[in-house]
């Protein structure tokens, strides 16, 4: 069975699904490919630099309650490095894929600001995927 609201009704259901104003933004890090959330280690999401990041905003209640939009702005998105990674907002402003730009070690955070409500995330770069082996050869010695 399918509902379908309209107006008033939206307005009223809006109010019921999350009585309180939202009161904070918070944001989910998971790997692009896989779905899965990023490892969190000394409070820093760990990127591997050969992987792109999604990261989602949803809008809280005091209770931790996910609100539903509604009439809320779009949050807007900054990255405090943009010269070590790369940030693309999703069309509906409530996600955005995460890389880096260079492939180099390093670490940043993500803003996300909307209607007076903030949220932000670390995220730590970590090298990718091994994907050759270097060898070197010491100081020779005689026998």
């Amino acid at each position: 069975m399918k509902i379908i609201l309209e107006g008033d009704e939206v307005t009223e259901y809006l109010a019921w699904k999350c009585p309180k104003k939202p009161v904070r933004i918070v944001l989910t890090v998971t790997d692009s490919l896989t779905g899965l959330p990023l490892r969190l280690e000394n409070g820093m999401f760990q990127q591997p630099v050969d992987r792109k990041a999604t990261i989602s905003a949803s809008y809280v209640d005091q209770f931790g309650n996910i609100c539903p939009i509604g009439n809320l702005p779009k949050p807007v998105w900054t990255v405090s490095d943009p010269t070590l990674a790369s940030l693309i907002v999703a069309a509906d402003g409530m996600s955005a894929t995460h890389e880096t730009a260079t492939g180099v070690l390093g670490s940043d955070t993500i803003n996300v600001i909307a209607n007076g409500l903030t949220g932000s995330v670390s995220i730590q770069f970590i090298p990718g995927t091994p994907v050759a082996i270097n060898l070197s050869i010491g100081a020779l010695s005689p026998r």
